[in-house]
């Protein structure tokens, strides 16, 4: 008999959990930045030996359920990845999700069946306490200070949160990738930062006007990168070089392990140099697939497919 279970509401030592473990992705503060972007669901996991726990979301996208583990790192609130013991008892669970989508860095054996799974590469530095920032990024950033330039945490109003996804959106644009996330989604970051010590928005400022801003988030031992954007008309200050540099000093003076850049598109080889010139290491990750209507999951996955070959159709025309 299994001794997992789920609830749509978080047993009642859930944050004494979470502050125990340095989680901030697992507390009720992040999904609540979640739903205010999206239409979602919380699912809450726990093992009742008290063992692990860990957060799904699910994503209601029309008529379908798409969930995540520990959106949107994949750790469970230990900031440990999902080992296949836990994802057996998983499979045996009646959750209220069509697709569920799981991230590993190693293949699972295939005694849990096929399941299918797709590679995204991610870039980590692993060795934190002892990195040093490269000599010729520090001439950059030396440069950099020679401006009349500040950088700074980003206080809350909406006129700013606002800002933030037009840079943010206008940045994935200009570099051809997807937007996945909205305004309602940057404004309630901004404010979590705000009271959240483990949330940090930093911006980049020239007078009082935004040239670009980061988006760092302490969880378990680990800095994570969540999201990085600028002004492309200021690109020659070297905006990026600046937050980035800044993000990852922070981790290292809150003691953190590891700071990890996340996945980038394989396709996007640019993004994926830069994050590695600041001394990441790129691994492949495997993001796993388990189907809890196989209908449903199939139907999503069509769909997704033939959205892919409508757009790139439509990009085709465009040229004529």
């Amino acid at each position: 008999m299994s001794n997992w279970t789920f609830s749509t509401t978080p047993p009642d030592d859930w944050e004494i959990r979470c502050n125990e473990h340095n989680s901030l992705f697992h507390t009720e503060a992040w999904q609540e930045v979640l739903h205010q972007g999206f239409k979602l669901e919380t699912l809450y996991l726990w093992d009742k030996n008290g063992l692990s726990a860990f957060t799904i979301t699910v994503f209601i996208i029309g008529p379908f359920r798409i969930a995540y583990l520990g959106f949107p790192v994949g750790r469970n609130i230990e900031g440990k990845l999902l080992k296949e013991d836990i994802l057996i008892q998983i499979k045996k669970m009646n959750l209220p999700v069509h697709l569920l989508k799981i991230q590993t860095d190693t293949l699972m054996p295939q005694a849990l069946g096929q399941l299918k799974y797709q590679v995204v590469l991610e870039t980590c530095i692993h060795d934190l306490p002892n990195w040093q920032l490269k000599k010729s990024l520090r001439q950059n950033i030396r440069r950099f200070h020679k401006n009349n330039i500040a950088i700074k945490d980003i206080a809350f109003t909406n006129e700013k949160a606002k800002s933030l996804f037009s840079i943010y959106k206008e940045t994935v644009i200009r570099n051809k990738g997807v937007v996945r996330y909205n305004a309602a989604y940057f404004k309630a970051t901004l404010r979590l930062s705000i009271y959240k010590q483990n949330c940090r928005c930093l911006g980049v400022y020239m007078e009082e006007k935004l040239l670009g801003f980061i988006i760092i988030v302490l969880d378990k031992e680990t800095g994570f990168y969540l999201h990085g954007a600028s002004d492309r008309n200021f690109h020659k200050y070297g905006v990026s070089d600046i937050l980035l540099s800044t993000a990852i000093h922070w981790a290292q003076e809150k003691n953190m392990k590891k700071f990890n850049l996340l996945a980038s598109p394989s396709h996007q080889k640019n993004l994926i140099w830069y994050k590695e010139k600041f001394g990441g290491e790129t691994q492949p990750k495997y993001i796993y697939e388990l189907h809890f209507n196989i209908i449903y999951a199939r139907l999503f996955k069509f769909l997704l497919w033939l959205k892919d070959k409508l757009q790139k159709l439509s990009n085709s025309f465009s040229t004529f």
